[in-house]
Formats: C-alpha cells, sequence, structure tokens
C-alpha cells in the first residue's frame, strides 16, 4: 500500500518547486496525477529521471486517450514508479490532433515499445523515437483503430474471389439505414 503522506509531500514539493510548469496536480486514491503543459514535458521527463528526490527509475506504462470533442483532442498518460521510496506518478499531456511530443526512449528504454503501441492505435507522433512502425496492425492499415471517429468495420472488405482466384479487397459502402444509430433506441 502507498503511503498517502509520502504523496502529500510529493505533492506539495512539486507544487512548490514546478508550479509553472503544470496544469493542475492532484493526489486521488494515493497516486500524484499531474495534468502538464506540453511545452515542459521533456524537461519534466528528465527531472524525473535524474533528481535525487524524485529518482523515478522505471516507466510501466504509456497509454492514449481520444476526447473527439475537446479542442485538444487526445490525451497521453504515462506511469512512472520510484521503486526505492515506491512513489507512483501518472503525468498528463493533452494534445491537438497532429500535434508531436518528445520521445521519452532516451531516459526510459521501455517507452520505445510503449510509444510504437500509442502511434499504431491513435496515431500520436514521438519525435526522437526512431523506430516508429506498425506493431499491431498491418504495415499497409490505413488508420488508427482506437481513434473514435475510426469506423467500427474498417474501410475495407476482405474476401476469397473465386473467379480471379485471390483475396480480394472492396471499399465498404453502407445503406444509408446503417450510417445514423440511434442510441436512445437502438432497438428501432
Amino acid at each position: 500500500m502507498f503511503l498517502s503522506i509520502n504523496n502529500k509531500f510529493l505533492q506539495y514539493y512539486v507544487s512548490s518547486i514546478f508550479n509553472s510548469l503544470f496544469f493542475s496536480i492532484v493526489i486521488k486514491d494515493n497516486l500524484l496525477y499531474l495534468n502538464i503543459r506540453k511545452n515542459f514535458l521533456y524537461l519534466f521527463f528528465f527531472i524525473l529521471n535524474k533528481h535525487t528526490f524524485f529518482a523515478f527509475n522505471a516507466l510501466m506504462d504509456l497509454w492514449g486517450v481520444d476526447f473527439p470533442r475537446n479542442y485538444n483532442r487526445f490525451q497521453v498518460n504515462y506511469l512512472f514508479i520510484n521503486t526505492l521510496k515506491n512513489y507512483r506518478l501518472i503525468l498528463k499531456v493533452k494534445l491537438k490532433n497532429l500535434e508531436v511530443i518528445p520521445s521519452i526512449v532516451a531516459l526510459y528504454n521501455s517507452g520505445g515499445w510503449l510509444e510504437r503501441e500509442v502511434w499504431d492505435m491513435f496515431g500520436i507522433f514521438f519525435y526522437g523515437n526512431e523506430d516508429l512502425r506498425r506493431i499491431l496492425t498491418d504495415y499497409g492499415f490505413n488508420g488508427f483503430p482506437l481513434r473514435k471517429d475510426f469506423p467500427l468495420t474498417g474501410f475495407y472488405e476482405i474476401f476469397y474471389d473465386y473467379e480471379q482466384k485471390r483475396i480480394a479487397f472492396t471499399n465498404i459502402e453502407f445503406t444509408q439505414e446503417f450510417r445514423f444509430f440511434s442510441f436512445q433506441k437502438p432497438w428501432i
């Protein structure tokens, strides 16, 4: 179990010294959440890794979230852990569509694979990562499947054409009745 005294002190320390870097600093469920300004992201990565007080020596997870109706559509979350002091920290950064953020690979090697997953699923580009390629989808795949505007059926239908004796791709075309779905009365 995490000690809330440590997290309270961590919150006080971060808010007193690095207050201008963040939009908000919150403790919830014994976890420290920091909503950071995008301009200071790599600087704070460096501080988290190298500063003797923090010494967050492991990046546990990195994931994206899509909010299509917001101005800053995407949110990238980083979960750090200090294994010596048992501190955990979630760092959040919000991005517009087609906005890029710095890669964390130079400081945390585990970030390379995680950034590739976020790139493949959301299309968020991490500059500084030299290995951004498809990891969960095919190389010829169009689009990013975890974006909320990605169609559930995809863009293409794949089937075996017996006349041509090969696998064929066709664009999916829906009739009008499938384009609009009533979430209030889905049974109609």
